[in-house]
């Protein structure tokens, strides 16, 4: 009997530093910001171009919301997503645009225009590991999203990063998320500068019915005179 309850505590004591050690480990382990293991590289543009928008939302919550400069909004899934490098973008350069990853990983996207030519800077001022950020040109396709890609954040890390864009041209901001389901929940805040106005449709509406009110009117004072 003695032996075997000396067994019993021996198993019993591996049994609890296997556990401790296990715990520990994961209790101090850290999500990876890039997929290169480099520090973080915080640039810093500033948001001097027009009047910056800030596009906050929660990840996945199953709406995107609405800005007056936004001209379109778009979510759904995707093989994989984009590689990591951990050098954010500028108006003069940008890392490749690769696939890493074979996931069905998720993503919300804003569609917007570009007020003039030169740079759009972008702030990211809250995150998470589990997002990442990138702009792409004309259009997004997640079914392939190494295209048309002007600039990403580099890192999933609160900072700034920043591409080139011209004048009247449409832009796409795009929210991936770096692991299956791993984005839900998760919220983010996104400021950009250099982004156009939007004139409602209904705007339009009316010049263009001032337009012809004030063209027959002027006929019929010229009828009236002949």
């Amino acid at each position: 009997m003695k032996i075997v309850f000396n067994y019993i505590k021996r198993l019993s004591a591996v049994i609890l530093i296997v556990a401790f050690t296990f715990g520990v480990t994961n209790l101090f382990a850290v999500i990876p910001p890039n997929d290169n293991g480099r520090p973080v590289v915080i640039a810093t543009p500033a948001l001097t171009a027009g009047d910056p928008l800030e596009i906050t939302n929660t990840f996945g919550d199953g709406s995107l919301p609405t800005y007056s400069k936004i001209t379109a909004t778009a979510s759904g899934t995707q093989t994989g997503r984009l590689f990591r490098d951990a050098v954010p973008s500028t108006c003069s350069s940008t890392s490749p645009f690769t696939v890493f990853g074979s996931g069905t990983n998720a993503y919300e996207a804003y569609t917007f225009k570009a007020a003039s030519s030169g740079c759009l800077n972008l702030n990211v001022s809250a995150t998470d590991v589990n997002l990442y950020i990138s702009v792409y040109s004309g259009s997004y396709n997640p079914a392939n999203y190494t295209i048309n890609g002007v600039g990403q954040q580099g890192s999933s890390a609160v900072g700034t990063f920043a591409c080139p864009v011209t004048a009247g041209q449409t832009y796409v901001l795009v929210i991936q998320e770096t692991n299956p389901g791993s984005g839900a929940g998760k919220s983010y805040s996104v400021s950009l500068d250099n982004i156009a106005n939007v004139v409602p449709v209904s705007i339009w509406w009316i010049v263009a019915a001032f337009v012809v009110i004030s063209g027959f009117a002027v006929y019929r004072f010229r009828l009236r005179r002949a």
